[in-house]
C-alpha cells in the first residue's frame, strides 16, 4: 500500500470487512496488517485496500 507521502510498502492482508466502517460499507474489502489495536485490524479504515492505493504482490 501507498504510505501518506512516501513510498509503497507491503504489508500482509490479515482479513476481510464485514460491515460498516467509518460511514461506508466495507463488506468483502481486504485489510491488511497496518495499523493495529489491540490485535485487531479491521477497526481502522485505513487498512482497506481501496482503489489506486495498492498493489499486488506474490507470495514468497
Amino acid at each position: 500500500m501507498r504510505d501518506y507521502e512516501s513510498a509503497w510498502k507491503v504489508y500482509p492482508v490479515v482479513g476481510f470487512g464485514d460491515g460498516v466502517r467509518n460511514g461506508s460499507d466495507m463488506a468483502g474489502v481486504p485489510y491488511v496488517a497496518r495499523y493495529d489495536h489491540d490485535g485487531d485490524y479491521s477497526w481502522n479504515c485505513n487498512n482497506y485496500v481501496q482503489e489506486g492505493v495498492a498493489r499486488i504482490m506474490p507470495r514468497r
